[in-house]
């Protein structure tokens, strides 16, 4: 287990350190010629991943942080992908037969609300 966690945190590093090699590299390019279209697509496409792992994990701090250097660095087509959009539909039947009812605790269940929201 310790040699997991440690390849873990190894691996992190590794990712924490490429991320910043590469928006250093893109950043210098984007100095030398500004609105380079490739090179703000390289600085968009890690802001954006991070931004999906922070919605994810509920963070906002890091979900805001992430959708600013989005928008700021966009060639186009970044920031339509950031908000959501559309909606979501469900339809369901009701039985009288006990099928649906919720199981033992810890066990997949099934709850009937009135109102709810998806996180």
């Amino acid at each position: 287990m310790r040699d997991a966690r440690r390849r873990l945190r190894e691996a992190r590093t590794a990712v924490s350190e490429a991320f910043g090699a590469a928006n250093a590299a893109y950043g210098a390019a984007l100095t030398a010629v500004p609105g380079h279209a490739a090179a703000r697509e390289g600085k968009c496409t890690p802001f954006f991943a991070r931004y999906l792992q922070a919605e994810q994990a509920l963070d906002e701090v890091a979900r805001a942080l992430n959708r600013q250097r989005v928008r700021q660095y966009d060639p186009g087509g970044w920031t339509g992908r950031l908000e959501p959009r559309g909606t979501l539909s469900l339809s369901t039947a009701a039985y009288a037969c006990d099928c649906l009812a919720p199981l033992a605790p810890g066990v997949l269940a099934v709850r009937f609300e009135e109102d709810c929201t998806i996180p």
